[in-house]
């Protein structure tokens, strides 16, 4: 997946769920976003992490 598109889809991603009011696997998921070594994982490992 191009990053560009990963980006959108990971931005898409949390403001829907803050949007929801799932505040805690938002900040979960930028904090995942932010670490070195989940940076390469696909959306789909991401949601499989929580």
């Amino acid at each position: 997946m191009k990053t560009k598109s990963k980006t959108h889809i990971l931005e898409k991603t949390l403001t829907k769920l803050k949007t929801m009011k799932l505040h805690h696997m938002a900040r979960s998921l930028e904090e995942r976003l932010g670490r070195p070594d989940h940076r390469d994982l696909s959306v789909q490992d991401y949601s499989g992490l929580s």
